[in-house]
């Protein structure tokens, strides 16, 4: 005899449960505008942000996002569920407009993650470890929420900011090594392979293959390769960084150093070749996430031109299934 699946939870009177439509991303992306106001005192997303969630491989809109309406129709609440690691690391996000009843919204989204979550196990590798994980803000009613659920905190990441005067860093020179922009189609396998393996000891990290990788860095409308720049010692790329000119503020998505060529001040250039490049294009405020753990020395570079930790958000984690773990550093 097979058991019952619990009941998931319902929504309060008044609300309404469904798929979003691609003409919902404006709505969507006006309810996380206001969750960033009261969470971080500005907005931060726009319709292509939410468009281009939407369109990560694997990604089904129909399958792994669902919003909640009220009476009138307009977006209360949202959350999607993503399989970053082909059915084995789970990132979900759930955003429930200010003033609604958060705890009821949070805990009817936070079930339908769970449940698609669930549904990834039986294709999973059966000695693999299957996790789904969430991003709070560290002392936010969201993550304390989190917490009391059995998600545990994992890790800790640091957004960092700048904000550049009228005149940006000078660009250092090292000897032996040429920082050059990126050309696209010409070089992306030589970005991939310095990203790729400079990350590969990170916490979340997963290789990734090259058309998936370079599609999900250059679909966001805003993306400008042109920006982005590898370093080179002779014929072998060393280093890259990846920024992005958003509106609001330039964020630099990536930036990593093969092991030989660390502790040589090549990130450092090429950091602040980002800097000068984003102030040519009139961008003042520049940040970057990072691991609170990274042991590579991330935080301490980022500090010493200048940038300062202006937000901590935490990674809460919940084992869906045991096993081998597929992220790098733990």
């Amino acid at each position: 005899m097979t058991s019952k699946k619990p009941r998931l939870p319902e929504l309060p009177r008044g609300y309404h449960l469904r798929r979003p439509s691609l003409e919902d991303a404006e709505a969507v992306a006006a309810l996380m505008c206001a969750c960033d106001i009261e969470e971080l005192g500005e907005a931060e997303t726009d319709a292509d942000d939410v468009r281009d969630d939407w369109s990560q491989p694997r990604f089904d809109r129909d399958r792994d996002t669902w919003i909640v309406v009220g009476e009138d129709r307009t977006v209360r609440a949202y959350g999607w569920v993503w399989d970053k690691v082909p059915d084995r690391e789970m990132i979900g996000d759930i955003y429930v407009l200010p003033g609604e009843p958060t705890e009821p919204l949070y805990e009817v989204l936070r079930s339908r993650i769970e449940e698609r979550a669930e549904e990834h196990i039986p294709a999973a590798c059966a000695d693999d470890e299957v996790t789904l994980g969430f991003f709070g803000m560290v002392g936010s009613k969201y993550g304390a929420y989190l917490a009391g659920q059995g998600y545990e905190l994992a890790r800790t990441y640091f957004r960092m900011l700048i904000k550049l005067g009228e005149d940006p860093p000078a660009v250092p020179s090292i000897k032996g090594v040429e920082l050059r922009p990126f050309r696209v189609g010409l070089e992306n396998g030589a970005i991939h392979r310095v990203i790729q393996e400079s990350f590969s000891e990170h916490y979340l990290f997963a290789p990734e293959p090259l058309d998936e990788w370079i599609g999900r860095r250059t679909a966001h409308p805003v993306v400008d390769p042109a920006l982005w720049a590898l370093a080179w010692e002779g014929g072998e790329p060393v280093g890259a960084i990846l920024p992005y000119p958003y509106d609001a503020m330039a964020w630099i998505r990536e930036l990593g150093v093969r092991r030989e060529w660390r502790s040589r001040g090549v990130g450092r250039a090429l950091l602040l070749h980002a800097f000068a490049a984003l102030h040519a294009g009139g961008h003042r405020t520049i940040a970057l996430g990072v691991d609170a753990e990274n042991t590579t020395g991330a935080t301490r570079l980022y500090e010493s031109v200048g940038m300062k930790v202006v937000q901590r958000h935490g990674f809460h984690k919940r084992i869906l299934r045991p096993g081998k773990p597929v992220s790098a550093g733990g």
